[in-house]
């Protein structure tokens, strides 16, 4: 229990504990937990203190905050490795998260700057562009756009990606995978990534601009990609260089 004569911060002390009960299942993913009066009635602390243990539980991604409902316990974060080259779809398989994958559109459009610039294409080429939404367990995961030259080949109808990942498709046709190059940044939802994530407009989510490349050093995918930053997670594994470079 929390006690005043010890030197750690009351909120910390309370986000100890609250931590501990989210993980230790007092409260399943998705429920609600008791409301800031109900946890400062059983703590004996302010609501200040229930608001800042709670701020910092949202920061880690335990929980989240649904205006005008209440705060609700997040759903495990779900790990993509990044030290291979392997598609998110396939992440999600390999974990057996059983991915729903929405396809918003798909179809043949000119290269916008940033495209062109990504897969060194001219302004006037055309790309295929691939656009989905992909839900886990009921809620949404990523909002994506993916773009390819058109040279490709590549089969982009609803039907065939369901069977077959895009990376699987691109390797069947004899496209070697080399490095995929990542650009990750956190900033806030627009309002049209808040309604197709269903969160909050202006809450933070995570975008990554991938660049994916042949063995060759060819570009042959451009994707953009919008992550609920409450389910999802990067792991990456490096290691250090000689110190003569």
């Amino acid at each position: 229990m929390i006690s005043r004569k010890n030197p750690v911060l009351l909120h910390h002390q309370l986000r100890d504990i609250l931590r501990r009960q989210i993980r230790q299942g007092v409260w399943p993913p998705q429920s609600m937990i008791p409301t800031e009066q109900q946890l400062s009635e059983s703590y004996g602390v302010s609501r200040l203190t229930v608001r800042q243990a709670i701020a910092g539980l949202v920061d880690e991604g335990l929980l989240y905050r649904h205006q005008g409902k209440g705060t609700f316990v997040a759903s495990p974060k779900i790990a993509h490795p990044m030290d291979s080259v392997i598609g998110l779809i396939e992440t999600l398989q390999l974990q057996g998260r059983d991915p729903r994958v929405h396809f918003l559109g798909a179809g043949r459009e000119g290269a916008s700057l940033e495209v062109a610039r990504a897969l060194r294409l001219s302004d006037l080429d055309q790309v295929y562009h691939l656009e989905r939404q992909v839900d886990v367990g009921g809620e949404p995961l990523y909002w994506d756009h993916t773009y390819l030259p058109v040279t490709l080949g590549v089969q982009l109808d609803a039907e065939t990606l369901r069977a077959q990942p895009l990376f699987q498709q691109l390797e069947d046709l004899g496209y070697r995978l080399g490095e995929v190059c990542h650009q990750m940044a956190a900033r806030a939802a627009t309002p049209e990534e808040a309604t197709a994530l269903r969160v909050e407009e202006g809450t933070s989510v995570l975008t990554i601009r991938r660049t994916v490349y042949t063995d060759e050093d060819e570009p042959i995918l451009y994707s953009r990609t919008v992550f609920r930053n409450n389910r999802f997670e990067f792991q990456i594994r490096l290691q250090r260089r000689d110190r003569s470079w």
